[in-house]
């Protein structure tokens, strides 16, 4: 069921019922450019007229941030599956062992992206790992890295270059790919590579791992702000902007 946040159309599914249809379109050779939304991404919808074009592009928009359902619920929309990132990344790449599924990583420096392909390797091993590269490249560079993934045309690609730049990239280059499943994972790969640790379950329950990463992390203390932020355009959004629409 499609339900609107911030004029966003975000899919409300289980995991199963997602991972079913992206079986289904991985069998029948359909694109399928998926974006994982969070609360930040959301105030980028609004301010950035590029990146809500790409997400306007997605087949598939699902609430990765526990901001978005909060804010669902404020809006009386109530989204109940909350799907993070990197959990449904996990769940792919379980289809993609079981499928025998082909698999391309774009994203993160050569040494994450490097050590994440020998662990997907090593933890997936009936999924077909067909190429790998880095996230940082020159704009002169970037036909040469899509034919390069048009070569082995693969079911799966995960883009790990965080956002926007990742939704933007998939966005501008969807018709040319010659990829089933298209995804943006943010900081995943650095995750699987073993360069970062995911937050106490505790704290997962809780919705708050985005907090933890921020405390944890220097580079993006600034997001704590940002999610302030998003909490009052949040509510500018119901009380001005609604009611304008009406």
């Amino acid at each position: 069921m499609i339900k609107k946040i911030f004029d966003i159309k975000v899919e409300d599914m289980d995991l199963n019922r997602l991972l079913k249809i992206c079986r289904e379109r991985i069998r029948n050779n359909e694109k399928t450019f998926i974006v994982t939304l969070n609360s930040l991404m959301a105030l980028d919808y609004f301010f950035n007229k590029e990146f809500r074009k790409a997400v306007d592009r997605a087949d598939l928009v699902i609430a990765d941030g526990i901001g978005i359902i909060k804010a669902s619920h404020f809006f009386g929309r109530g989204i109940k599956n909350h799907i993070p990132g990197i959990d449904f990344m996990h769940k792919l790449l379980g289809l993609a062992y079981e499928n025998k599924l082909s698999v391309f990583l774009l994203g993160g420096t050569w040494d994450v992206v490097n050590k994440a392909y020998e662990n997907m390797r090593k933890w997936f091993n009936h999924a077909r790992f067909l190429g790998k590269y880095t996230g940082y490249f020159e704009p002169s560079e970037e036909e040469k890295i899509i034919r390069g993934i048009n070569k082995v045309s693969p079911d799966i690609l995960f883009v790990a270059m965080g956002s926007p730049r990742q939704e933007l990239w998939i966005g501008r280059n969807r018709e040319k790919l010659d990829c089933r499943v298209m995804i943006g994972v943010g900081g995943s790969f650095n995750v699987i590579a073993g360069k970062v640790k995911r937050a106490p379950d505790k704290w997962r329950k809780k919705g708050l791992e985005w907090l933890y990463r921020s405390l944890t992390s220097p580079k993006k203390f600034m997001n704590i702000f940002r999610v302030i932020f998003f909490l009052v355009f949040m509510v500018y959004f119901r009380i001005f902007l609604l009611n304008r629409k009406k």
